[in-house]
C-alpha cells in the first residue's frame, strides 16, 4: 500500500474515532453539561465540571454553594427543614471567582430558583477578584460558546468517564446527601486537632498583603454583590462557616484578623431586602469546642445540620445592629 492510502487511511480512521468520541460523550454526557443524567450515578470526581453542570441543569428551588465547607450538607436535611427542592454544588478550595461564575450559571439558566446560600471563607476572597483555585477551571463550560465544547466533547478526560458511567455506574441512582459527602470518614477530637496543628508552619502561598479588608470587599463586590442587587427576586442568604477558634488564633498571629473584621461589618451594613447574613463564628458553644473538628477549620456533620436549623428560625443573623458583639465574642476566643 503506497504511503497516500496509508495517510488518507489514517485522516479517515481519526476523524471516525474523532466523531465517535463526540458521540459518546455527548450522549452520555458524565459531568452534565447538556442535560441531568437518570440512568447513571453522576460522578462526584471532578467537582468543577460536575457542580458547574448540575448549576446549568439542575432546577431546584434552592441552592447551596461553597467550598469542602459544605460538603456535608445533606440535600434531604435542606428539603424538609426549609421546605425546598436542593442542589448542593462544591469545589473544594472554591474562590469567589469560581462562586460567580457557579451563581452565574444558575440565575442564566434556573428559572425556578428562589434561595442561594452561599459559604462564604476568606481566603476565597483573597489576592484578587479574578483569582481561581487551579488553572484548569473548565471556562468552556461557562462561556456560552458552542464552539468551545470540543475541549468537552472530544476530551480524553471526559471519554474516560463516560466509559465509567456506562460500565460501573450504569444504572445507579445519584444520591445528592451523598455527593462529596465526607462526614463519617473522619475522627472529630481535640487530640487529632492540636496533633495536626502547628502554628509556626508557613501556609503554602500565604502573603500577607492579600490578605486585606479592601481587597476582600473589593473581591465581594465584583463577584457576588452584582446578583443581589440585579435578582432582587432570588433570596441570598450568605453563611460564614464556623472555623474553630484557633483559626482566628492563627488570623490574629498573622495579623489579618483586623480585616476579616473590617469585611464583616462592611457586609453587616448592607441593606438589602433579598439579603440575609447569618455567622456562626459566634456560636462559641461551637468554635471553642475542638472536639467538633477534625482540623482548624473543618467541622463534624451535625454542625452542618446545625446551621440548616438555624437559618430556619433565623438564629444567628447578623445586621448593623449585632455585628459589634459577634466580633467581640470572636475576638475573646482567639485571645484564649
Amino acid at each position: 500500500m503506497s504511503y497516500k492510502k496509508w495517510a488518507y487511511l489514517l485522516v479517515i480512521l481519526f476523524t471516525l474515532l474523532s466523531f465517535l468520541t463526540i458521540i459518546i460523550n455527548y450522549v452520555v454526557d458524565p459531568f452534565q453539561h447538556y442535560r441531568i443524567s437518570s440512568w447513571y450515578k453522576i460522578t462526584d470526581k471532578r467537582q468543577r465540571e460536575v457542580s458547574l453542570g448540575l448549576a446549568k441543569n439542575f432546577h431546584a428551588k434552592t441552592a447551596i454553594i461553597g467550598s469542602s465547607m459544605v460538603e456535608n450538607f445533606k440535600a434531604s436535611t435542606i428539603n424538609k427543614e426549609l421546605n425546598t427542592s436542593s442542589i448542593k454544588l462544591c469545589m473544594s478550595g472554591m474562590t469567589t471567582h469560581e462562586m460567580h461564575y457557579v451563581v452565574k450559571e444558575i440565575v442564566d439558566n434556573n428559572p425556578n430558583i428562589r434561595n442561594i446560600i452561599l459559604s462564604l471563607d476568606f481566603y476565597a476572597l483573597s489576592e484578587n477578584n479574578h483569582r481561581m483555585q487551579s488553572s484548569g477551571f473548565p471556562y468552556y463550560l461557562v462561556d456560552n460558546n458552542l464552539y468551545n465544547d470540543i475541549f468537552y466533547l472530544l476530551d480524553k478526560k471526559t471519554l474516560r468517564f463516560s466509559f465509567r458511567m456506562l460500565t460501573k455506574e450504569r444504572n445507579k441512582k445519584t444520591s445528592f446527601d451523598d455527593m462529596w459527602y465526607w462526614g463519617n470518614y473522619y475522627k472529630y477530637s481535640k487530640e487529632v486537632v492540636l496533633k495536626n496543628y502547628n502554628p509556626k508552619a508557613p501556609i503554602a502561598n500565604f502573603k500577607s498583603e492579600f490578605y486585606t479588608s479592601d481587597i476582600f470587599i473589593n473581591s465581594f463586590n465584583f463577584n457576588i454583590l452584582p446578583f443581589i442587587k440585579k435578582y432582587k427576586n432570588i433570596k441570598f442568604t450568605i453563611i460564614y462557616p464556623p472555623y474553630s477558634y484557633i483559626m482566628y488564633k492563627d488570623m490574629k498571629n498573622k495579623d489579618w484578623m483586623k480585616d476579616v473584621f473590617s469585611f464583616k461589618t462592611y457586609l453587616a451594613e448592607l441593606s438589602y431586602k433579598n439579603l440575609e447574613i447569618y455567622d456562626f463564628q459566634c456560636v462559641q458553644s461551637i468554635t471553642n469546642n475542638l472536639n467538633n473538628y477534625r482540623d482548624i477549620a473543618h467541622y463534624r456533620p451535625e454542625i452542618n445540620d446545625f446551621m440548616i436549623e438555624s437559618i430556619k428560625n433565623k438564629k444567628y443573623l447578623i445586621n448593623i445592629n449585632n455585628i459589634d458583639k459577634c466580633l467581640k465574642q470572636i475576638k475573646l476566643s482567639a485571645d484564649k
